[in-house]
């Protein structure tokens, strides 16, 4: 609940500067045993959160009961959270890339995302130059 009131401080500006971006952070925090309304994860997606980016890819790859599949967004999404730096989505954002032998943009992602630590994007990067090799 302190997440919450805190975050109407973050939106309103009340005793402290306005930030929106923050408001909803804290919003999503205090709301853990929710479920985001799509209006909600597009607005935080929208405002550069690479979580909700992530969410949005991911919701949009898979499908389900409440949207139907749309690989367009889910790679716009993806590409996204990577382009803000999310090590994981640059990660899978490569994977995928390759998946579509679309090899000198995969290795540039997962050069990003090993740069952060991602330790499975080296030996990837190596599978794909293996793949060059013979091709």
């Amino acid at each position: 609940m302190a997440q919450l009131a805190l975050g109407d401080m973050y939106a309103f500006g009340q005793g402290i500067p306005q930030n929106k971006k923050q408001a909803m952070t804290l919003f999503l925090l205090g709301r853990v045993n929710f479920q985001l309304s799509d209006e909600e994860l597009q607005f935080m997606a929208l405002q550069g959160d690479t979580q909700a980016q992530i969410k949005l890819a991911s919701k949009y790859g898979t499908g389900g009961s409440d949207c139907s599949r749309n690989e367009s967004l889910a790679l716009y999404w993806l590409r996204e959270a990577a382009t803000n730096g999310d090590s994981r989505a640059q990660f899978m954002l490569g994977m995928g890339l390759a998946t579509d032998r679309q090899y000198d943009e995969a290795i540039t992602w997962l050069k990003k995302a090993q740069s952060q630590g991602v330790e499975e994007a080296g030996s990837l990067i190596e599978r794909i130059q293996e793949e060059q090799k013979h091709h």
